[in-house]
């Protein structure tokens, strides 16, 4: 309910701004409707919290292109400054999960790449694990990385890095993130640091071949 209350007004906010923003362009009007879905954002994920921590979360598997649905989160958060590279290998594997609960765990992972890799290119690649009839997504950008001293608290609740400002986000995307995976018997890892690339992070999920889908 408190969720509700607190989405209909934003939406309503958002929708109005986009609206007057469309018959005369202004750079407040949009700042608007951008803080609004910010806002919008952290409300779903306080959502997925209380979800979780009530054992509420019931993932509805479905068969889904990985690369597909990574590409279209991409191109929803319209980061058009940033290069993007999308290498599918999947090979004919299709992910089993949410798609409403992925497209969650695909945004905060992108945005999370273009705000702490600061512009630097973006790369995305899909890969089957056979052995193990799985999937995995590893999304990596060249920024900075994670520091080590954060490596190990990373996916804590209201966990941000040490260099993090104030105002950026509420620590919550990666907690969320990987016990969405988790719900959908997948997993979210961090990967080791590797020299010349920024954070990596690999999404892995259940995955079967097309044609036995």
């Amino acid at each position: 309910g408190v969720s509700h209350n607190l989405q209909t007004p934003l939406t309503s906010i958002r929708a109005y701004a986009e609206q007057l923003d469309a018959a005369r362009p202004d750079r407040r009007l949009e700042v608007i409707s951008e803080q609004s879905e910010r806002l919008s954002r952290m409300v779903r994920q306080l959502l997925t919290v209380t979800r979780i921590e009530s054992g509420a979360l019931k993932p509805r598997s479905e068969v889904l292109n990985l690369a597909n649905r990574a590409r279209k989160a991409w191109e929803a958060l319209g980061a058009v400054e940033t290069p993007f590279t999308l290498d599918d290998g999947s090979d004919g594997w299709l992910a089993i999960a949410d798609a409403d609960q992925l497209d969650q765990v695909l945004w905060a992972l992108l945005d999370n790449a273009v705000k702490y890799g600061r512009g630097t290119p973006i790369d995305a690649a899909v890969a089957p694990d056979t052995a193990h009839s799985r999937l995995h997504l590893t999304i990596a950008d060249h920024g900075p990385g994670v520091d080590e001293a954060d490596r190990g608290r990373l996916f804590g609740r209201f966990v941000r890095g040490n260099e993090t400002g104030p105002d950026e986000g509420s620590g919550l995307g990666l907690f969320v993130s990987r016990e969405l995976c988790r719900a959908m018997g997948g997993d979210l890892v961090l990967e080791p640091r590797v020299e010349g690339r920024g954070a990596a992070f690999t999404v892995y999920l259940p995955a079967e071949l097309a044609r036995e889908a």
